[in-house]
């Protein structure tokens, strides 16, 4: 089953699970009003989660305080309900699994406090009229101070999250995941905290990597369905001889008897509904400096569990009381800004606020408060992944190079880029994993072709193979007899061990170039050696054949080793004396022009040796950024005189790297002028022998 199949069935799935939901009923319960829950990781930005996982068996650790600026507040005609504020700290942690998963857990806590006051003259002098007591007139409810003050805390609902990524967005076009969370309903019902049931919460993760990674942009979809326990919030409004609100049981529907006082507006029930809704976020990041990311984001839900209003009326013709109830669908919405500062690699402090920006009319604050404050600290002990495909760096073969997980040596942290190795890269190849079979038939499209069999699979079909049973070996010499060679030139030497095999182009001068010579010199090399020495002098007319010309403009011609300016070693090419500038500039003094002219002639002399690296460097006086352009520039000017002076440009680069390398960390006159220097690095070098 693909990834993508999988993800299809995940989608029904969630469509699914609201047919099993029941309808809402008007009836009292408690609600969660806290909507802000943090991201499950360090991977997405505050909220609202990113398609990132972490790696196999890595663990983070969350915790996550904010503070909401009256979230709750419900008006009627007689009486308000208002919760001020809602102090709310979350703890959380968090495992990847197989690279593709992982799982968290957390629990809130929250401490909110309020006020229940009546709006109208019905108790001007703030009396109460208590339900279990009506002849105490004057006693508050339990909860409640003598002014309606009311304050409550205690646990939120445990939760457990499982993400799955689908399609790592370093793959591209996007990432995606799909996020699965279920809760228990441990909460404290007085606390807002709690629906008093289990929740079921599945959601599609979608981001997308901008600006070489510095930026990240996500988006969140998905539902919260609700099972068990009541979950409609309903108050009374109107009645000139009803309870305030209850906190330990936010609810007065069905159970307090209030008159009808003839006006219908003044004798309806307001009702939150809270059963299932849709939930939406978008968040973006931006890392302005390596240890400091900017985010911002929006985030909200839509309840759909009534969409249209339920009336019901009650008609007692004895004492004329009557109650009319209807739903209002809840749409909170917030946007969020700040800043996360990184501790380390994936740890990090957030903070920040926001605001809410919905309400409803007669219920103006649910869930989105007027404003809020939040923190958050991230704690991953990881060992860093700088490539972020969710392998840690230290078990990443190539830790710079995003895995590209097509399920094919996916643990080893690097693309690949041509699976089955048929020199098709997989992009184009629509066999990715069973490499073509090359018989000229539909050879481009990278899958194995049943036209006839090639038992040796070396794509060379078997009526065509001189040797069905034994692979050709592709080495550019007689590829198309389907037979390996093991010894092209014939010299005696097998190729596995042969420097210079051979190929189809060296048998119109009989392997000349490719045999070993046997000349006492090197000869297990399977190479031919008319230079025995290396010194570019052809052993017949070198006057020292096992021993190389030093090229210092003196005899150079006899191939006769003698004291020179230049002396080649296996790493770099020595001089034996300095190269001058003018000061403070990349002018080369005409006193350096003698000994660049020996480097010069030695690397004409030298072909084998391919490249070379010019190094710059200056001593610690001036700035870095001077001393690094400085130390360019000259290492530049050497190879513009090399270049003049027959040099092939492809054989020479140049860099700088101003005081960072001294060979002498003293600070004085001498130190500096030892640090003070050019520098001839080889780089790369063909099969040749280097001179000593």
């Amino acid at each position: 089953m693909t990834r993508f199949k999988a993800a299809s069935i995940f989608s029904i799935l969630m469509v699914s699970l609201f047919a099993l939901v029941p309808k809402a009923s008007a009836q009292g319960g408690p609600i969660d009003i806290q909507l802000f829950r943090p991201a499950m990781d360090s991977k997405g930005h505050f909220s609202v989660d990113s398609t990132q996982v972490l790696g196999h068996m890595k663990i983070s650790f969350g915790f996550g305080v904010t503070n909401a600026f009256k979230p709750l507040e419900l008006e009627g005609n007689g009486r308000s309900f208002v919760v001020d504020q809602m102090l709310t700290a979350t703890v959380q942690f968090a495992i990847g699994l197989f690279q593709h998963f992982e799982l968290g857990v957390g629990m809130p806590f929250s401490i909110s406090k309020g006020v229940s006051d009546p709006l109208d003259g019905a108790d001007p002098a703030g009396r109460w009229n208590q339900g279990d007591n009506p002849s105490n007139i004057n006693a508050a409810p339990m909860g409640y101070d003598e002014y309606g003050k009311f304050g409550t805390q205690g646990a939120g609902d445990a939760f457990f999250n499982l993400k799955w990524r689908i399609h790592p967005a370093a793959k591209g076009p996007v990432g995606l995941a799909a996020m699965i969370s279920f809760s228990l309903p441990t909460g404290n019902d007085e606390a807002f905290m709690s629906t008093g049931g289990f929740t079921l919460a599945p959601k599609f993760i979608v981001d997308k990597r901008l600006s070489k990674g510095k930026m990240m942009l996500s988006g969140n979809l998905g539902a919260r369905l609700r099972f068990g326990g009541d979950h409609l919030l309903t108050a009374n409004s109107g009645w000139d001889n009803c309870n305030r609100w209850d906190v330990r049981n936010p609810t007065l529907s069905g159970s307090v008897a209030c008159s009808f006082d003839g006006n219908m507006d003044n004798n309806m029930t307001q009702n939150i509904s809270q059963l299932y809704d849709v939930t939406y976020g978008v968040g973006f990041s931006w890392r302005l400096a390596p240890k400091v990311e900017l985010v911002t984001e929006m985030f909200g839900s839509v309840e759909i569990s009534s969409l249209s209003k339920e009336a019901e009326e009650r008609n007692n013709p004895v004492d004329n009381n009557y109650t009319l109830e209807f739903t209002k669908n809840v749409m909170p919405l917030e946007a969020l800004a700040g800043v996360k500062l990184y501790l380390a690699a994936s740890s990090y402090l957030a903070i920040g606020g926001g605001v809410g920006l919905t309400g409803i009319a007669g219920m103006d604050h649910v869930g989105a408060p007027d404003f809020r404050l939040f923190a958050i600290f991230s704690f991953e002990p990881f060992i860093g992944d700088r490539d972020g495909d969710g392998i840690p760096d230290d078990i990443d073969k190539c830790p710079d190079d995003p895995e590209d997980f097509d399920s094919f040596q996916d643990e080893d942290g690097c693309p690949d880029l041509d699976n089955d190795q048929d020199r098709i890269l997989d992009v184009n190849d629509k066999c990715p994993n069973d490499p073509e079979t090359y018989n000229n038939f539909e050879d481009e499209d990278g899958c194995p072709d049943d036209v006839t069999s090639d038992r040796d699979g070396d794509g060379i079909l078997d009526d065509k193979d001189q040797c069905p049973d034994n692979p050709e070996d592709f080495d550019q010499f007689e590829d198309q007899d389907g037979c390996p060679e093991e010894d092209n030139d014939g010299d005696g030497l097998q190729d596995v061990k042969d420097i210079c095999p051979g190929k189809d182009g060296d048998k119109k001068n009989a392997f000349a170039l490719t045999k070993e010579d046997f000349d006492s010199w090197q000869d297990d090399d399977g190479c031919p050696d008319p230079d025995n020495d290396g010194d570019g002098l052809l052993d017949k007319v070198d006057k020292c054949p096992d021993e190389p010309e030093t090229f210092n403009g003196f005899e150079d011609e006899d191939g006769c080793p003698d004291e020179g300016k230049v002396r080649v070693t296996a790493g770099k090419l020595e001089i034996y004396e300095k190269i001058y500038f003018a000061t403070n500039k990349a002018e080369i003094l005409p006193e350096s022009f003698g000994i660049l002219d020996a480097i010069a002639a030695t690397l004409k002399a030298h072909p084998q040796i391919l490249r070379i690296e010019i190094q710059g460097h200056t001593d610690d006086r001036n700035t870095d950024a001077y001393n690094l352009k400085l130390s360019d520039d000259r290492a530049n000017s050497v190879r513009d005189y090399l270049i003049d002076k027959g040099v092939a440009p492809s054989r020479l680069i140049a860099k700088g790297y101003g005081e960072s390398r001294p060979i002498d960390k003293r600070f004085n006159e001498e130190a500096r002028a030892k640090n003070r220097r050019v520098e001839f690095i080889i780089l790369e070098r063909g099969s040749g022998k280097i001179v000593q």
